[in-house]
């Protein structure tokens, strides 16, 4: 009966630490699923569809009935791909965020300061993704036109080998 206590004891020593941070994993990884939802979730659709509204009143290049299709089709799909990376968010907030900062996140998101924050934040968001756009595409037109003029690459300017052209 003493042989079993000690391993009883043993396998607490070893095993609760363990079972507080699978604990401690859980609680944070229901806290940033809680912040998440918080600070995308409720707002994200009303958000996309008037992103997707704006853009296509901008576009003269479609017909009117494929700008309709796109109006009424592209914010569902859109929103069940982003739904998908939040949840894929989920885990980086848990892992990166200790409890309490995960406690300060959702209730200052909780609160109605926070509701707006979480818009604007979302708004500008995509207006960034706008201005990055034209950036990225120079970095890549810059940066692979210095590679294919050191490497080797296709005529669409796409790396075909990785021998040196002056060496």
């Amino acid at each position: 009966m003493r042989v079993f206590a000690v391993l009883f004891a043993a396998v607490l020593m070893v095993a609760g630490p363990a079972l507080a941070q699978d604990e401690g994993a859980s609680r944070r990884m229901a806290l940033a699923e809680r912040y998440v939802q918080l600070s995308v979730g409720d707002h994200l659709a009303d958000v996309l569809e008037a992103q997707v509204r704006d853009e296509l009143l901008k576009t003269d290049n479609l017909p009117a009935a494929e700008r309709a299709w796109m109006a009424e089709n592209m914010p569902g799909i859109l929103m069940r791909a982003m739904e998908g990376l939040m949840a894929d968010v989920v885990p980086l907030y848990a892992e990166r965020f200790t409890e309490p900062e995960l406690e300060a996140l959702v209730a200052f998101f909780e609160g109605p300061m926070g509701q707006s924050i979480a818009v604007k934040q979302m708004e500008v968001g995509i207006e960034m993704q706008e201005l990055m756009t034209p950036v990225l595409s120079a970095f890549l037109i810059e940066l692979m036109t210095k590679y294919c003029a050191e490497f080797a690459c296709d005529p669409n300017g796409l790396p075909t080998a990785s021998k040196s052209r002056t060496r």
